[in-house]
């Protein structure tokens, strides 16, 4: 197994993320993902939908990409996390790290990642991508509304 993983890993690392818009020659180039944040678009975390979920938000972004959050509490902590989306390497990256990040915590806790927190989480993004980050951080604020409103 480890030398599977190793494997693995040497491909997502040499996986060139860069590519061209179109069939232009002339048109500019898609910067390339850092090394943390193509782990995560390769291999996402918590990446399904949540049966038995108390919170369930789907929000579109200005750039059309669509995420969806899902939320377990367990009192007031969140027990599980869980998104989709149908966006790029990097919203498949933001939406794992705001996942990954909120485990564990209070909703008060939770509501304080922002865009900041989950740039930092993916090690950075290029600033084509750093929207992403937002459409993440967005549609957990929302979720963790919803999960405030019924827990009253």
């Amino acid at each position: 197994m480890p030398e599977r993983r190793t494997r693995l890993r040497a491909r997502i690392a040499s996986t060139d993320v860069t590519k061209t818009r179109g069939d232009n020659p002339r048109s500019e180039e898609v910067p390339r993902l850092s090394g943390k944040a193509r782990w995560l678009a390769f291999l996402p975390r918590n990446m399904w939908r949540l049966t038995g979920a108390d919170a369930h938000v789907r929000y579109t972004g200005p750039c059309g990409d669509t995420m969806d959050i899902w939320l377990r509490l367990s009192g007031d902590r969140i027990a599980k996390a869980t998104f989709e989306t149908d966006g790029c390497e990097a919203t498949l990256a933001c939406g794992s790290a705001v996942t990954t990040l909120v485990q564990d915590l209070t909703i008060d806790q939770a509501s304080r990642i922002d865009q900041r927190a989950v740039l930092k989480f993916v090690g950075g993004l290029p600033e084509a991508f750093e929207h992403c980050a937002l459409l993440a951080a967005a549609t957990l604020r929302m979720a963790l509304d919803e999960a405030r409103a019924k827990q009253r």
